[in-house]
């Protein structure tokens, strides 16, 4: 999945953007401070409401220009933890440089090209689930080397999910989001929520911020049902299932 065309709109006086593609998910966007400079580390939380985890579900937790970082449920029993890393489009490599010992590495392609390493993790619906994505640029070698960890709860050490080193690109993590996907596109029937937090950036001067999310979505296609909202300093985003399921009514359908 690649992120494609979005449009600004304004509404009541914050902006939001609307993402014209066929895929059915939803995006928030992290507002930078502004004159917060090189971001080289971006965190957050991830929360799924019990029964809200249906398969063929992507939570993006920590996603950029280059790539993105969450966690999915693909088909019954399989759960994981999803690292994926795009190369520039003209040839360049991404190599992996350390995978955590129980996961799957692999090249991709059909969304652009790169490098993504699957990790399997039994995580459940209620738990609360941290992603920490960092980046290190190197502009004499030109490249840039990426990290993705998780650890559950706010407090203790995190687990490398995986490291990778982006050849012919020196950049810091631009562009910052989060999605809610169904990636099947189908089984709209079955309700998919998440609540996305904590959202975090670090500077290249070891300064952090908490940001705001710009968050609104588009119709994906005629009939669906969504929902996006700022709760209690998190983002809810919910979509597919019926009007009277999930924590917050839909207030948009198509």
């Amino acid at each position: 999945m690649q992120i494609h065309l979005f449009l600004p709109v304004l509404v009541s006086g914050c902006i939001f953007f609307a993402h014209q593609v066929s895929a059915v998910y939803l995006v928030n966007w992290w507002q930078t401070p502004k004159n917060f400079g090189s971001i080289k580390e971006m965190i957050s939380s991830m929360r799924v409401p019990p029964g809200s985890d249906p398969t063929h579900t992507y939570w993006c937790a920590n996603g950029f220009t280059r790539g993105y970082l969450g966690m999915q449920h693909n088909d019954g029993t399989d759960r994981r933890f999803l690292f994926s890393i795009w190369d520039d489009g003209k040839g360049s490599k991404v190599d992996a440089l350390q995978i955590n010992p129980d996961a799957e590495d692999s090249t991709f392609g059909g969304e652009g090209t790169g490098s993504h390493t699957i990790l399997h993790h039994p995580w459940n619906a209620g738990d609360v689930i941290f992603f920490r994505l960092t980046a290190e640029p190197n502009q004499a070698g030109d490249y840039t080397d990426f990290a993705g960890y998780y650890r559950f709860g706010d407090t203790g050490s995190w687990t490398l999910i995986a490291k990778y080193r982006a050849e012919k690109t020196v950049l810091y993590l631009t562009g910052a989001y989060s999605f809610l996907e169904n990636f099947a596109g189908t089984d709209k029937n079955v309700l998919r929520e998440g609540f996305y937090g904590n959202q975090t950036m670090i500077n290249i001067n070891d300064k952090d911020a908490r940001v705001q999310m710009s968050y609104e979505s588009q119709r994906v296609t005629k009939g669906d049902i969504w929902e996006q909202r700022l709760v209690n300093g998190e983002s809810y985003v919910r979509m597919d299932g019926l009007k009277d399921q999930g924590i917050y009514p839909p207030t948009n359908n198509s």
